[in-house]
């Protein structure tokens, strides 16, 4: 295992890790990039819940959905979605579709703008919703 010498430093920081190394030589560098490696996947990150009463006044009646149905991984929204019931995903759809075009055009607003972590969850929101309508379409009749 490569160890520090006095005055050498390894840190971590929000979106870099790195490391000073006063005599540095590639034995050395290598057994600290595997030990940073190492170090890096035991590092737990918490992920901040969006503050999503900073959407616009128009989207607060559909956060309480947001929070649900804003599922960032497509193979657990896929999930979420194929275990639902039909009744439930009719409702979603019922409640979210007037706001589709709003949400579109807010999401607009961002061009050439990363969105914000809100606009994000929002935009998720309308994409499941679109994902539940087809679900809802694809279904014989009953």
């Amino acid at each position: 295992m490569t160890t520090l010498q006095e005055g050498e430093s390894l840190y971590f920081t929000k979106g870099e890790i790195g490391f000073y190394l006063k005599r540095p030589d590639s034995d050395r560098v290598s057994g600290l990039i595997d030990r940073m490696i190492e170090l890096a996947g035991k590092v737990e990150t918490v992920e901040k819940e969006p503050n999503l009463e900073v959407l616009p006044t128009q989207f607060h009646p559909i956060i309480p959905l947001i929070k649900k149905w804003a599922v960032a991984d497509d193979s657990e929204r896929n999930d979420l979605l194929a275990t639902t019931p039909v009744t439930a995903l009719r409702a979603l759809a019922d409640e979210v579709s007037p706001y589709l075009h709003a949400i579109d055009s807010y999401l607009d607003s961002f061009a050439g703008k990363a969105p914000t972590e809100e606009a994000v969850a929002l935009g998720r929101l309308a994409e499941c919703t679109l994902d539940a309508r087809q679900r809802l379409n694809d279904k014989p009749a009953s």
